[in-house]
């Protein structure tokens, strides 16, 4: 009488334990009929998570939002993506390099290339006003600018070039290959560069390994030359030489060398080419030499007129002899 009462009294109570050990007192089938009950009460009980059709749900956190960027980032993404035409995502390592230790902003790609794509008339503008905007005049031999570019023969060597510019007359004042890269060739072309022009009271460059070692920096301050490195990613600090090397690189990337001598004579009738014969936009139609020794080509007529033809045609204009 009592195993049979005891399920009645078990099964009469609310409490799912009840059932189980209702269920362990009964044949099979109530079992499987008792345990199918649970997990139906369990399903029904438990709230089912909300989906949308054909889209899946993320949970973000609240808390975690980014903050608004200040308007000041905006304009500086504006002004560099207008000044370089980088990429969005070289942009934001440039804005992160240039302020993220100083002012603790940082952007991402992502925002970068909204931004971009909001503003893209306003940095079509401002690019076009960059271009045509003329620089303030230098004194000529107070500031020079000091970079390397490279150039690779017929036999797949490929040889550095160095070059110095003056900022006030845009002369160019050394352009010629070297064997290598290194400090030591750098301050040799340099002191054939001063010897011949003087000492200028400024050198800007980027921050290549080269300007930056402690060999480069001790030949300058034993010369008396203040050194003025751009800041990191900024190439256009060093326009003026960036501007050489454009114009270089245009002509001498049609143009084949077999080995070092020619390319060395090469680059001596560009730099003729580049200083005395083609006129510069921003000297006012002057030729860089003109400039340097102060020569007016519309108040003194000059004493010879010739064609300068070199580079199978590549490098064309006409040489005013004073």
């Amino acid at each position: 009488m009592r195993h049979r009462q005891a399920p009645a009294r078990l099964a009469g109570s609310g409490c799912p334990h009840s059932l189980y050990c209702a269920a362990l007192h009964t044949t099979p089938i109530v079992t499987i009929c008792l345990i199918l009950l649970l997990l139906a009460l369990r399903t029904l009980l438990l709230p089912r998570p909300r989906r949308r059709a054909g889209r899946r749900i993320i949970a973000r956190p609240v808390a975690g939002r980014s903050r608004r960027k200040p308007a000041w980032v905006r304009r500086e993404i504006i002004r560099l993506k207008a000044l370089t035409g980088f990429s969005c995502h070289k942009l934001a390592h440039t804005f992160n390099r240039m302020y993220a230790v100083e002012r603790e902003v940082t952007v991402g790609k992502t925002w970068v290339a909204q931004v971009v794509c909001a503003h893209r008339y306003e940095i079509a503008d401002l690019r076009r006003r960059y271009k045509r905007r003329v620089p303030p005049p230098v004194r000529s031999n107070a500031t020079w600018g000091l970079d390397y570019t490279g150039k690779t023969d017929t036999t797949n060597t490929v040889y550095p070039v160095i070059g110095i510019i003056d900022h006030g007359s845009r002369l160019a004042l050394a352009l010629r290959p070297l064997r290598q890269r290194t400090a030591v060739a750098t301050l040799k072309a340099l002191l054939l560069t001063v010897e011949t022009f003087g000492t200028p009271g400024t050198i800007r460059t980027d921050n290549d390994a080269v300007f930056t070692s402690r060999l480069f920096r001790f030949g300058l301050r034993w010369l008396g030359i203040r050194h003025q490195p751009s800041q990191p990613g900024c190439p256009w600090q060093n326009g003026r030489v960036e501007r050489l090397f454009g114009t270089l690189k245009e002509k001498l990337d049609q143009f084949a060398v077999p080995d070092f001598h020619a390319l060395e004579r090469a680059l001596a009738e560009f730099r003729f080419w580049y200083n005395a014969v083609r006129p510069h936009q921003h000297l006012n139609g002057w030729t860089p030499k003109e400039a340097w020794h102060g020569r007016d080509p519309y108040v003194r007529a000059p004493k010879s007129v010739r064609r300068f033809h070199a580079w199978d045609g590549l490098l064309e204009g006409v040489h005013l002899r004073w």
